[in-house]
This record gives structure tokens, sequence and C-alpha cells, in this order.
């Protein structure tokens, strides 16, 4: 339960092993390749004198497992979603073609039988291995070519090959999987700075085959006249980042950390701006030149730019979450909601960077949220019951339209259960012919436009939800709309007060119109008005749906 939080796709998944105290055998439980499980289990197996029980099914076989080898040499996935097929086809023994480097071939692969380097060795699964057309074999060496041998081979993401049509899996890894990251002033030479990038990328044991971009920050100046240079010397493309992005991006945060602009930059341009959990190497001359290697996570690059999710919570209760909005709530960067919302959420979003604001926050929350999208971020912002229903989708989109800054941002809003769904469950069938949803705050819509709408819903049959109903300081209008139901559907119309609807707290009310407490009434509380269909029989509150007259009271001939 703990660990859920931070469990995400396959490819981002920790290392998670499991050694109970005074045992001596441990078990890999997460992530046994990729994130390197297996073989701390095995680490800590030797200093403790025991034993790791590796149930991988590669590793029982005694098989190199194409997502090992990649791990063990530091290279990313492009497409992880392929690891299972091969890995399968590698233990069933079926043919598998290798293109790439001939050094990673022979070191892990060459014993393997129905693992063959030759293309033209008929398999139905294929291997690429790194990007770099002259490592591959000459077979090979065609620019958009379409390879035809018997493998059917097909080139994902950065390869100069393209898949064809029905092609056979294939996965593709590349050795080009970090980011440099770049920050000095432009009172540094060409030369001193290209000589200590080598020499960072030496003592950190990558050469500049790794490197899939280089991203540079820095004053006017060194933009100028470094960052070309540093451009041709390693033929790596550079990728600016502004000084704005890297303040404002600090202040959403606001977990007073100091890092430093290289390690920011190279976080950046690698698709996760929060990249603590990928492995980063730093350095700093103490001259104002800082350096920094990212990893970019599996998958493919460069990753797809920040968005914002608008996600409702219902009542914040885990039965009310959606599966949708919990696997969002997983997989993003930072949450953002009002401080309450955060609160029911917290045993989900352990470690998540947070953008939370109080009551009348809502602007700046949603404004922030935009931001830390435009950065690159994925964003989650919550709301409760659903984000469409008096909540903040509205909001946002608005934001978005006035505001050119965040044109461009992805939003997606999903769905939640809002408060009138959850209290009619409570209660029964209540709302069960339709109902009106009437929010009785005047914060930001006029008193006089909420008392028209008010007496348009108290004058349909249809049962009226009503929202937001008083707070401390505001209960004239809900003293106004009690009696104008009383006055057009009469004191003896059915209604229901539900509070902390579906909470553990939650309690409820069903009586007549002219019975209801109005100082138990608040901001928590569901106010539900019957209409004439409206029914109390027992505990339970329900509408009539018409069937009786219809069918039920039908003499069956």
């Amino acid at each position: 339960r703990r660990m859920c939080p931070v469990i995400k796709n396959k490819p981002g998944v920790p290392a998670v092993i499991v050694w109970p105290e005074r045992e001596s055998v441990g078990i890999p439980l997460l992530a046994g390749h990729l994130a390197g499980a297996n073989r701390l289990a095995r680490r800590i197996a030797r200093i403790l004198g025991g034993h790791a029980l590796i149930t991988t099914a590669t590793d029982s076989a005694s098989l190199p497992a194409f997502d090992e080898v990649a791990a063990r040499e530091k290279a990313r996935v492009c497409n992880p979603e392929q690891i299972c097929a091969l890995n399968t086809a590698l233990i069933r023994g079926s043919d598998i073609a290798f293109y790439g480097a001939p050094h990673i071939f022979e070191q892990f692969f060459a014993k393997t039988p129905n693992i063959h380097f030759s293309p033209e060795q008929p398999a139905p699964f294929t291997v690429i291995w790194d990007a770099s057309e002259k490592e591959l074999p000459t077979s090979l060496r065609q620019t958009q070519s379409l390879c035809t041998s018997p493998a059917d081979a097909a080139c994902l993401s950065d390869t100069p090959f393209f898949a064809k049509e029905g092609a056979p899996h294939v996965l593709h890894i590349t050795s080009r999987a970090f980011i440099l990251g770049v920050s000095c002033a432009g009172s540094h030479t060409t030369d001193s700075l290209i000589e200590t990038v080598r020499s960072f990328l030496r003592n950190s044991n990558r050469v500049t085959h790794h490197l899939a971009g280089i991203a540079f920050w820095g004053d006017a100046l060194a933009k100028e006249k470094l960052a070309p240079h540093l451009e041709e010397a390693f033929a790596i493309p550079v990728t600016m980042c502004s000084c704005e992005d890297f303040e404002q991006l600090s202040h959403l945060l606001q977990k007073g950390e100091h890092f430093s602009g290289a390690f920011f930059a190279a976080s950046l341009v690698a698709g996760r701006p929060l990249a603590k959990q990928i492995s980063t190497t730093a350095y700093d001359t103490g001259n104002g030149l800082s350096l920094a290697l990212v990893r970019i996570p599996h998958g493919n690059y460069p990753t797809q730019r920040g968005k914002v999710n608008v996600v409702g919570l219902g009542s914040g209760m885990a039965k009310h979450i959606t599966p949708e909005v919990e696997n969002a709530l997983r997989s993003c960067d930072v949450i953002a909601g009002y401080s309450g919302y955060i609160d029911f959420i917290s045993d989900r979003i352990a470690g998540k960077a947070l953008i939370r604001t109080g009551m009348k926050g809502e602007v700046e929350r949603c404004r922030t949220a935009l931001e830390a999208a435009r950065l690159g971020l994925n964003v989650c912002l919550v709301c409760s019951g659903d984000p469409g229903i008096l909540a903040m989708a509205g909001l946002i989109f608005e934001l978005r339209a006035r505001e050119a800054l965040y044109t461009d941002v992805p939003v997606s809003v999903l769905p939640g259960i809002t408060a009138a769904s959850i209290a009619a469950a409570t209660l029964g069938a209540p709302l069960q012919n339709g109902f009106s949803l009437v929010s009785l705050s005047d914060l930001l819509v006029p008193a006089d436009e909420v008392r028209k709408n008010i007496a348009a819903v108290a004058a349909s049959a249809l049962p009226v939800a009503l929202y937001n109903p008083a707070g401390r300081k505001r209960r004239a209008l809900l003293q106004e709309a009690l009696a104008m139901f009383a006055h057009i559907r009469g004191s003896d119309t059915l209604c229901a007060c539900v509070h902390n609807a579906g909470r553990p707290e939650e309690c409820r009310w069903v009586g007549k119109l002219a019975d209801i407490s109005e100082e138990s009434v608040n901001m928590s509380t569901l106010l539900l008005i019957g209409g004439s269909r409206t029914r109390y029989v027992g505990d339970v509150l329900y509408e009539a749906r018409g069937y009786a007259e219809k069918y039920l009271d039908t003499p069956s001939e």
C-alpha cells in the first residue's frame, strides 16, 4: 500500500526487494531488470551471506534478458512495451535477429543460439541496438531503407530505418540515453569549455556517443558565443533553456532546493523536470561553470510536453476515486489543489511536488498549474466531486483562452462522482426522473441570478439538488430558497439533507420542507428538495419512475 503512489508504468517502477528480518533469503519483488532489483538483491545476499531468490523467467533459464542488458549498459529502451514479447521469444527459443553494435552482441548474446547477428538469418523477432549508423552491420547502412531480410527488421525512434507494414515485434535500444546539462557565463572560452565537458564525460565513464542532446543554460553572451561551438564540437543538438523558466520552476516547486542551472536544464530537456528519481552526475568548477548528466527515461524521446489533468476525487474516499483518476495521480509530477482536498489523498501522493492554496486561491492555483505544465511538468489539478460541476475545469479553460502564454498547454478533464450522485445513492433513488442542480453561493454569481435560478427550478416538477447552501456568514439565500420552495411546492414537500456525503462522518436527514433545521445546514451539506413523484417508504427516498401506472396497475389479460 505504501508503494502504490510511486508505482507507475513498468519502465518507471522502482526496484523493490523483500528481505525479511533475520532471514537469509531475499526476493526481488518489482523491476528485476530495468531498475536492477535482481542485481541489488544478489549484492545484498553477498554482503549478508544469504541468498537472493530470483524469480524472473530469463534469469531462471540463464538467458540474457534484453532489458537486463540495456540496464547494465545504461542504455535506453525506446519502446519498452515490446520487452515482454522479446523476452518471451528468447525463453521459447524463437529466432531473434540482432542489429546493432557488434561488441554488445559479442559480450551478451553470442552464446545464445537463437539470437543471430546476421540479418540474413530468418527470425520473427528483431532487436535494433543503438542509433549509430557506423556501428551497424554493413548490409544495413542505407539511410531510410527498408530492411528486407526474412526477419523484417524495422527501426523505431531515431535509427535510419522504418518499419515495414506487418513487421514483427521489434525492440529498439539506444545508447544515447543521457542529456548533458551545461550552465556557464560568457566569460569562459570555447576551448576551456569543450575540454571541461570532455573531461567530465571521461570521469563519468561516458562518451559523446551516449549523449542524445545538450541542454544549455546561461546568459545572453554565453548563448551567442559558446553554445554554437558546443554543438559543432560534439555534433549533438543543443537546446537553450531560459533563465525565466528556471526561476519560475524553482518558485513553483517551493521545495527550498537550490539545484544548479545545468541540472535544471538537463532535467527539463530529458523530459522530466523533477529528475530526482533519474540517476544524475553533477560537476561544479566553482567559477560559474556547472555540468550535469541526466538519464532520459525509457520510452520515446523526446517525451511529450507537460499537460494538466483536471481530475475529480468524488468524496475523496478511495471508493469514489475512479481508476482513470487513480492512474493520473500516480503518473503525474505535480499535484495542484485546495489544501483540504490534497489532504484527502495524502497517502496516494507521497513524494509529489505540491501546488496548494486555500479558499479564494482558485485563480492562482489554476494559473500556477498551467505554468508548471508549460514548463514540461505533468500536473493533476484535483477537485472534489466532478471537476466540471462547480469546480476548476471551467476556470482553467477560461484562463487558457484568455492568456496567450498557455494557449498550447494540453488540458484534459477526468470525471469524478459529484455529491448529488453520492447523496442520492445514500438516500435511495430520489433523482430517478432527472433533476436540477443549483448552487446557492453568490461569491462568483450575482445573488439576483441565483434567485432567478431558484425560481425557475422551483416552478418545475423536478427534484432539486442545492449545492453550497450556506456558509457561516452567507445564509440569506438559503432562507429565501426554502421560503420559495414552500410557497410553490408546499411545506409538506419531501426533502433531505446529507452532510459530508460519502465520507466516514456522513449523516442524513429526511423529512418535510417545513421541518428542515436551517442551523444544521452548511457548506458540507447537500440539500435535496423533492418533486411531485418523490416518495419516502421505510427509510428509502425515491422517485416513482412511472412503471406502476403504465404496467403494474394494468390488469393482466
